[in-house]
């Protein structure tokens, strides 16, 4: 089972939903996280529920224990990708993580250039925002992705829907496939066409 992560104290929704939906093309997949608004993709208030086969499980608070347990039971159910969501829990089989960092250069209250000594290739650095800061502002490379109406949109369009859709936007797309084709085991440009197909 390959375990991806997308971490920080943002809303990770408008990276989540593209992500979930190109997994669950490609295979079985479910999904943890600690944030109650997923809970919106399905019908009831349970913790866990399904969107398109993709299986959703709220857990509060999700930490190493919990998250090693899931892990064990989704790898015996024969699960193909697990996606965590998470505030501020890195897990450690994650094959690739997307680091969501605050405006102040931290991520989860430390120094991003500390964190990415610390994680190397598979951490992917990344912020969203709606005032960027200059190139120049951050010590580290790092993805500034700027809140856009259509974001917004398309978060509100799944939820109602409750169904997972294709986003059609440059930059999450190609932050998504920096981030995640190599633990995907595709090709950038297989992993968009991938992005850009429905749901059946």
């Amino acid at each position: 089972m390959t375990v991806l992560a997308i971490v920080g104290k943002a809303d990770k929704r408008i990276l989540a939903y593209p992500l979930m939906k190109t997994c669950g093309l490609m295979g079985k997949t479910c999904v943890v996280t600690d944030d109650a608004a997923y809970r919106r993709l399905y019908p009831g208030t349970e913790d866990t529920g399904t969107v398109c086969d993709v299986e959703v499980t709220v857990k509060c608070p999700l930490d190493c224990g919990v998250a090693e347990a899931f892990v064990r039971r989704k790898e015996a159910e024969s699960f193909d990708y697990l996606l965590c969501l998470t505030e501020a829990f890195v897990p450690p089989d994650a094959k690739a993580v997307i680091a969501l960092c605050s405006q102040r250069r931290t991520f989860c209250g430390r120094e991003l250039e500390g964190v990415i000594a610390d994680e190397g290739e598979r951490f992917f650095p990344a912020t969203l925002t709606v005032e960027p800061k200059p190139k120049n502002y951050w010590k580290a490379s790092l993805v500034q992705l700027v809140w856009k109406a259509d974001y917004i949109r398309y978060i509100c369009e799944t939820e109602e829907r409750r169904q997972l859709m294709p986003l059609g936007d440059r930059e999450v797309n190609r932050l998504l496939c920096d981030a995640f084709h190599r633990a995907l085991h595709l090709e950038r440009g297989s992993m968009r066409k991938i992005m850009d197909r429905k749901l059946a």
